[in-house]
């Protein structure tokens, strides 16, 4: 009789044991699923905040550099910035060009190139530009585009830092009082 009351509590033990693991197995494969999904979400959210960054770009030749927009939506804040050497010169330049329209070409001497013959040569660095949404990039010389954060990191912070957001920032603010 004391046997087979044992026997029936390990069988609830046993039945309780797999129940448990069960569960857990439960939960476990119920999380995974969720982080996929929300992995998705946010991947579907930087590609729909990308699209109209994905349409702008800007490249250049020996004397000038372009901009396109081929987005429906105007760009803001078009800020270019160039490295210039020559034989007595060498600095960072920026231009500031303000607003350029959807499916628009903005053509720019390269600063330093006006005068013929003249030894300056300027190269085109990066561009930064405000997008409809009012996400601000980054696009490089190499075409790789970036999202600027609106603050900088905690990391940026802690080592007093300029991050590449501040940098930006700081160039809008000059290049808004020249433009003025």
């Amino acid at each position: 009789m004391i046997a087979a009351a044992a026997f029936a509590d390990w069988a609830n033990v046993g039945a309780t044991l797999v129940g448990s693991l069960g569960s857990t197995g439960a939960l476990i494969v119920a999380y995974r699923l969720l982080r996929r999904e929300s992995q998705r979400d946010q991947a579907r959210d930087i590609a729909s905040q990308q699209q109209q960054a994905d349409n702008v770009s800007a490249w250049s030749t020996r004397s000038h550099v372009y901009v396109r927009n081929a987005s429906n939506l105007p760009i803001y804040d078009v800020l270019l910035t160039f490295t210039r050497t020559g034989v007595r010169t060498y600095g960072c330049y920026i231009v500031y060009l303000g607003v350029v329209p959807p499916d628009t070409t903005i053509a720019r001497r390269l600063p330093g190139t006006s005068i013929p013959g003249q030894m300056d040569r300027s190269s085109y660095d990066a561009m930064a530009f405000r997008d409809a949404s009012g996400y601000r990039w980054q696009r490089t010389d190499k075409g790789y585009i970036s999202e600027l954060p609106l603050y900088p990191s905690d990391r940026t912070l802690a080592t007093g830092e300029r991050s590449s957001s501040q940098r930006w920032q700081r160039l809008w603010q000059l290049a808004s009082r020249r433009a003025r």
